[in-house]
């Protein structure tokens, strides 16, 4: 039942390593409009995670070597296309890393960002290429990591520690991208930023490039609504808007 609830959920057109964190949280952000942009889930059980609760922080390893790090889109930026959940719309709420571009990008090894389970993977050659790779984290199982574009010989059901070896980018014809999402019940689920789900320790790592709080990550609810995007009719952004999309690595 867990394994329908979840796959529902994420139904889209869609390296430092430590062992399992002590769960410490930080503050989710709640919103009122209920505009879905993509497919609801199917059913309200299971494991869920209430709009406004402390997030937990099961984030522990680099997805991405951050010394091949170019730059990252904000969480509800105008990069990409309208990537948004039950209760925002016209948004690219996950991240996207660019790679260097003097890089071998179908060389730049992804990792597990935790210790969980792999729910699903999905074959995207029919889009930007490669494998989307979905993990149910084992200290948060209402939570989904979604990880695309990837060359990977991982299956379902695999057991992963942080840091496991998960493949390799498809290469430097697209990005890679990571999104995070929350089963909040009541057949709605709510994306939040990467940053937010992470340890202080491994934030601490973006440091030593610019990056000195997670609110440099993530564009607020406010500050969207105040500057919204327009979308069309199959989620692309008429241009990409007025704030700034992107945080770039030295």
């Amino acid at each position: 039942m867990l394994k329908t609830l979840l796959l529902a959920i994420v139904a889209l057109v869609v390296p430092a390593c430590g062992g399992s964190p002590a769960v410490t949280t930080t503050a989710l952000p709640t919103t009122t409009a209920v505009i879905v942009t993509t497919p609801a889930p199917a059913t309200a059980t299971g494991p869920v995670h209430h709009v406004g609760d402390p997030l937990p922080t099961f984030v522990v390893a680099h997805y991405f070597p951050l010394d091949a790090v170019a730059r990252v889109s904000r969480f509800r930026s105008g990069a990409g296309h309208d990537y948004s959940d039950s209760f925002e719309s016209c948004s690219s709420m996950k991240h996207y890393f660019s790679p260097k571009f003097d890089l071998d990008a179908a060389a730049i090894e992804i990792r597990s960002p935790l210790n969980g389970v792999v729910f699903d993977v999905r074959d995207e050659r029919l889009a930007n290429g490669g494998d989307q790779i979905q993990i149910q984290p084992d200290e948060a199982p209402e939570f989904l990591v979604i990880i695309f574009h990837v060359n990977t010989e991982i299956k379902p059901g695999d057991r992963l520690v942080a840091g496991a070896l998960l493949g390799h980018h498809v290469g430097d014809f697209t990005g890679s991208d990571i999104a995070v999402f929350a089963n909040t019940g009541d057949n709605r689920r709510q994306a939040v930023s990467l940053f937010d789900v992470m340890t202080d320790e491994l934030f601490a790592d973006y440091g030593p490039l610019g990056v000195t709080s997670r609110e440099q990550m993530i564009i607020s609810v406010a500050d969207r609504a105040a500057a919204p995007l327009t979308c069309d009719a199959v989620g692309g952004f008429a241009d990409p808007g007025a704030l700034e999309n992107w945080v770039t690595f030295p």
